[in-house]
């Protein structure tokens, strides 16, 4: 999902970085690339059911890999999780240079708290074995604070965490939100479609998510017309996405063969949904050139006429910064539910309506002929 994305588009459940053991290249860009996040990836391990040390081990590699060299300010390097502005201790690094990196006892102390606590001990004496004559004996929270990693190493303590990046994720969202809203005041020849389209890309950028884009070639009287027919030869409708149709060439006096590009908005259209709908319409032999990729919803935003750039800059980076928090929540909130069988989030009781299920919280409507009983809580 991410490689496909420059530098500048690898945003929300991507981070740039490098994730693997190569690093003594001469270049240190060589080996940068867009990944998963950090915390994304922490999220798709809980969901396979990863041991606590893999789930460790993976948070110290995108910590040293891509949180952290990411980050070129002291201050808000110190400030993130298992990262410490200074000269580094990897045999790739430049030497006396100071830049962000995770310390090695950054990586034992996130794999203590996957592992609630019991490695602590053994922390703690491996560290006092080795220190200088006559330095004081540390403990284990001297550690934590010292390397610059949260203690999370009981259920207490996580699951207040999870509550500060639920609340920083909450917080996030109403910035980015009223910012998107500021595109719209600020881009007064927007088209009723393009205003529906960028209230969705918004969304998705906001929760980090990418959208599916379907390109296909097809016979249509009209570019209205055109549009239809793709989504439902892939049976959704126009409510499922946004379309664009340009005239390619024409066949006939009646018809002309038509470019599409279709959006799917993911909170409508999930990934499953998403994969069966590019399926039908890529065996329906009436149509042609038929690719979906996953494309970034910022880059589609920017791309949409007579949007305000200078507002969308704005938006631009209140959104990134609401699509790691809201990731990162997310996370922790997947962390919490594995570690003590109960959420930290406080929900309201309430049931989903016929063809509607729940997705992040909230009640969604079905995908394009799909059905669903009521009663999802």
């Amino acid at each position: 999902v991410c490689a496909v994305f420059s530098e500048t588009a690898c945003t929300g459940a991507c981070g740039w970085g490098s994730v693997g053991d190569d690093y003594d290249d001469d270049d240190s860009d060589s080996d940068s690339y867009c990944t998963l996040s950090g915390p994304y990836a922490q999220s798709i391990l809980i969901a396979d059911g990863a041991d606590p040390y893999s789930k460790g081990y993976f948070t110290y590699v995108f910590n040293s890999g891509v949180t952290c060299p990411a980050e070129t300010d002291a201050t808000k390097c110190n400030a993130l999780d298992g990262c410490m502005y200074g000269v580094s201790d990897y045999d790739y690094d430049e030497a006396g240079v100071e830049s962000c990196y995770s310390p090695d006892l950054a990586a034992m102390l996130v794999v203590n708290n996957k592992c609630s606590g019991s490695t602590a001990d053994a922390l703690v004496a491996m560290v006092n074995s080795n220190k200088e004559e006559g330095a004081a004996d540390v403990t284990i929270a001297d550690l934590y604070k010292q390397f610059g990693v949260v203690d999370l190493s009981d259920a207490s303590k996580l699951d207040a965490q999870a509550d500060v990046k639920i609340k920083a994720a909450a917080d996030a969202t109403t910035t980015a939100t009223k910012d998107k809203d500021a595109i719209l005041a600020a881009s007064a020849n927007l088209a009723t479609e393009d205003k529906a389209k960028l209230e969705f890309l918004a969304a998705a950028a906001i929760s980090g998510e990418t959208v599916k884009k379907v390109v296909v070639t097809i016979t249509a009287d009209t570019e209205a017309d055109a549009c239809t027919t793709s989504f439902t030869k892939m049976g959704l409708t126009s409510d499922d996405g946004a379309c664009t149709a340009t005239a390619a060439r024409r066949r006939n006096l009646l018809a002309a063969s038509y470019s599409t590009t279709v959006l799917l908005n993911p909170a409508k259209v999930d990934t499953a949904a998403a994969t069966e709908a590019v399926a039908k319409i890529k065996a329906d032999s009436t149509v042609t050139g038929v690719t979906a990729t996953d494309a970034s919803p910022m880059t589609e935003i920017e791309a949409i006429p007579n949007i305000d750039a200078s507002s969308v800059a704005t938006f631009k980076a209140s959104a990134n910064t609401a699509a790691d928090a809201n990731i990162e929540a997310s996370a922790y909130e997947a962390e919490v539910e594995t570690t003590s069988g109960a959420s930290s989030i406080q929900t309201v009781s309430a049931t989903c309506a016929v063809n509607e299920y729940v997705l992040s919280n909230a009640c969604t409507t079905c995908a394009g002929g799909t059905t669903n009983a009521l009663g999802d809580d």
